[in-house]
This record gives structure tokens, C-alpha cells and sequence, in this order.
């Protein structure tokens, strides 16, 4: 059976390892990012902050005891936005072999129920635009377009 859990301090070489897989997931997309960040100073701090923090969170999909999946939310203050509150989904990644049986929706409806709870109005997150599979599954999840962020090289 499938479970989720709040991750703990515990979990981080475990979160560490499933962000270098994301990482490595998504570098069949862009080159644009560290794949070793996870393990840096940086990336150590954030899931520290992600584990420790009352900002952010992150939740863990098991089964039978064993990490299958993650994902990481962190709620953030606006001052230029209507509604001031908004969370920010910074990470979801599944195992492959749990792909297309419902863990990032439990993942993702489960960070929704946590996020009502301490009253976030929103929930963002961005995807690489090449990533077709992981936006259409957050559009079937209740996501839709909002903004677009557009890059150029300097």
C-alpha cells in the first residue's frame, strides 16, 4: 500500500538522492541546471530549511517503507499580489516505476490539504516548457497557465 508522511530531518540523503534524480531527469530538457546542487552547501541548506523550517515542507510517497516519490512546497509572503500568501511547489519526482499510478496526484493532493489548512490561497510551481508530460499531468491536476517566464542569453 501506498502512504504518504511528512518527511523529516532523516529523510535528507534520501530527498538529496531523489533530487539528483530529478536533476538528471530533467537534463533531457535543458542544460540549465546543477546537477549536483542537491549536495552542495546550497542544496543541503534548502532541504534542511525544507525539513526544519515553518515555511516549508516536504511530504514522501512509500511503500512498503521505501521512498517511491517526493514532493516540496515552501509558502512565501507578496506584497504585490491581491491575495498576500502563496506556496510555491518546488519539487515533485516519482520513481519511474510508479509513474502513471496516481502517487504525484495523492502527492500533490495531499500538499493542496496541508497548505489549506495554514490558510495558503495559492499554489504555483514551474515546470521546463519542454516537459509536456509533467504540464499536462499538473493540468489534469487543477493547474492552469498564469504567467509565462521568458529567458534570453547574455
Amino acid at each position: 500500500m501506498i502512504t504518504t508522511r511528512k518527511a523529516t530531518i532523516k529523510d535528507l540523503k534520501e530527498l538529496q538522492a531523489f533530487h539528483k534524480r530529478l536533476s538528471l531527469f530533467e537534463a533531457q530538457f535543458t542544460n540549465e541546471f546543477n546537477l549536483g546542487w542537491a549536495y552542495g552547501e546550497k542544496g543541503r541548506k534548502y532541504f534542511e530549511k525544507l525539513l526544519k523550517g515553518r515555511n516549508a515542507f516536504a511530504l514522501i510517497a512509500q511503500e512498503g517503507g521505501k521512498m517511491i516519490g517526493y514532493a516540496a512546497a515552501s509558502v512565501k509572503k507578496t506584497t504585490f499580489r491581491r491575495r498576500n500568501k502563496l506556496a510555491v511547489l518546488d519539487n515533485l519526482f516519482i520513481a519511474d516505476d510508479y509513474r502513471g499510478k496516481g502517487v504525484g496526484t495523492m502527492l500533490v493532493k495531499e500538499i493542496e490539504k496541508k497548505l489549506k489548512e495554514r490558510k495558503v490561497p495559492r499554489l504555483q510551481l514551474f515546470a521546463v516548457r519542454a516537459n509536456e508530460r509533467a504540464i499536462d499531468f499538473y493540468k489534469k491536476n487543477g493547474f492552469s497557465e498564469f504567467m509565462s517566464i521568458l529567458e534570453t542569453d547574455l
